[in-house]
Parts: C-alpha cells; structure tokens; sequence
C-alpha cells in the first residue's frame, strides 16, 4: 500500500516513441519513489502538442497527507490530440499544497493557476492568476475562489465527501427531472445540501472574458444563495447586454414557499433606452 509510512517502492516508465490517435509522442516520462513516508511522483512530455511537466512530492505520517503539486503546461493542444473537433489549447502554471488528515476528515487545501491562456475557437481567453482555498472538517465546507474582481464563497454544514455525494444526488435529480419535463422543487429540495454562496464579478476575470466570447456584457453581477431550512436566492446585474438589447438593472428574488418557488424580478432601464419597459416587475411562481 502506498500510503502507509511503512511502504518502499520505486517505479518508472520511459517512453522513448508512442504513436497515438496517428500522431508520433516521444521521451515520455513518469516516474514515483516513496521510501521512509516520502512520496515523490514526477512525468513530463516535451511534446508540441502535449508540453509539460509536473511533479508532486508529498509526506505521509500514519493516517495524514501533506503534498505539494507544480505542473508547468507549456501547452495542451487539444484538437491536435483529437480529443476536440475545434480550436482549443491551453497553457498554465498549476501550484497546490495542503494537508488531509483522513483521522479527522479534515482537509486544507490551496491551489493558484497562474498565467492561464486559453484559446478556443478564434478567442483567446487569458487572466494572471487564480486562486482558491478549500478548508474541511466534519461538520463544515468552505471554498474560497478568487479571480481579479471575480470572488465566490461557498459554505456547507457537512463534510466534504458528504457534499460531494450530496451534489452528485442533485445533479442526478435535476437530470431526471429535464427527462420528465416536470419540475418539483421537494423532490430536489431533498437531496440538496444545506449551504450558502456568495459571489460577485465585475469586467475584470474570465467569467467576463467567457460572456464577452459569448456577446454577453456586463458591468456587474452580485448572487447569494442558501438552503438552510428554505431555499432563497437574490440576484442583481448592472447593465446587461445582449446583441442589440440593453438592461440597465435586473434585480432577482427567489424563495422557497411550501413545494413552490416563488420568484420576484425586477427590470429598471433609464430614460431613452426602452422606455417601454422604464420600469417591469415579473412576478410569479414555479412549482
């Protein structure tokens, strides 16, 4: 077993020349040592079309995991891969460190992806720096995710692999409930997790980059959401634009109300841009 203190073991796979998807891939290397609690893993390829390197050292100590991770991309073109049909490659900088202490099911963990450049399609996609944090224990989740001026704070009561198993359920939920054309929320509100985000974005991060690829703009979006005993969720964007149409303030509300969602919007515009629609209130109910 590898991750027990007591484990000694080495391995190594060179590969000077593969042919994959009718494409030729040389000196590829992978490689993984742990002797006395000390792991350390490494693989590289110094391919055009798959350029990286990575290497994760970690320490083991009973039933407690403290790793760092570096993995520089030089560049992943994924349609020379044949793994996408269109323009799409990226490049980065991958940092993570962090502790997971399997006795107490706590996990700290930090991860930056610095210089990231995406193309896809005929856009490029590139921002600096981003960061997140995910702090665990048994009865709390909290992740942390900065980008610019794009900041998420996401908080559930459990643990993580209660969460985890908690959003899988959902999602497998609101899967079923697409098939079936047939909404309902207490079916859903029962495989939900307790939890609250809070996130808000300007012009400045790759959300904003992504909208704009997709001649969405905006100035500003703020969302908050939480299940706790009822679900809620308020939303506001600052000057959304569509193609040729423009909205100057749209304020959302969303609350539980026994097995419906009830929902209150409202539409504000400025004099001389759809004046027809100044001031639009949208009430009503989904159940």
């Amino acid at each position: 077993n590898p991750l027990l203190v007591s484990s000694n073991a080495s391995a190594a796979i060179d590969i000077p020349s593969i042919i994959y998807s009718r494409k030729q891939f040389n000196d590829i290397s992978a490689r993984a040592d742990i002797a006395d609690g000390l792991l350390r893993a490494s693989l590289t390829s110094p391919n055009p079309a798959a350029d990286f390197a990575l290497d994760a050292p970690a320490t083991i100590t009973d039933d407690r995991y403290e790793y760092r991770l570096n993995a520089d991309v030089r560049n992943l073109d994924f349609m020379a891969l044949n793994l996408s049909e269109s323009t799409l490659g990226t490049k980065m900088n991958v940092k993570s460190s962090g502790v997971v202490d399997l006795r107490n099911a706590t996990y700290d963990l930090d991860a930056q992806i610095n210089n990231l450049n995406v193309d896809i399609f005929d856009y490029n996609i590139a921002t600096d720096r981003i960061s997140a944090n995910l702090l665990s224990d048994a009865d709390t989740t909290k992740m942390h995710i900065v980008n610019r001026d794009f900041v998420t704070d996401i908080s559930a009561n459990c643990l993580l692999d209660t969460l985890l198993l908690r959003l899988s359920l959902t999602a497998d939920e609101l899967a079923q409930q697409f098939d079936r054309k047939f909404f309902t929320f207490s079916r859903l509100d029962s495989v939900l997790p307790q939890f609250s985000i809070k996130s808000t974005l300007g012009r400045d991060n790759i959300v904003h980059q992504y909208c704009d690829y997709n001649d969405i703009e905006f100035n500003s979006v703020s969302l908050t959401a939480q299940n706790d005993s009822v679900f809620s969720l308020s939303g506001n964007i600052n000057r959304l634009e569509l193609s040729s149409l423009r909205l100057d303030t749209i304020n959302l509300s969303i609350r539980e109300k026994k097995e419906a969602l009830i929902y209150d919007m409202h539409i504000g515009n400025r004099p001389g841009n759809l004046d027809q629609m100044a001031k639009t209130n949208i009430h009503g109910f989904i159940r």
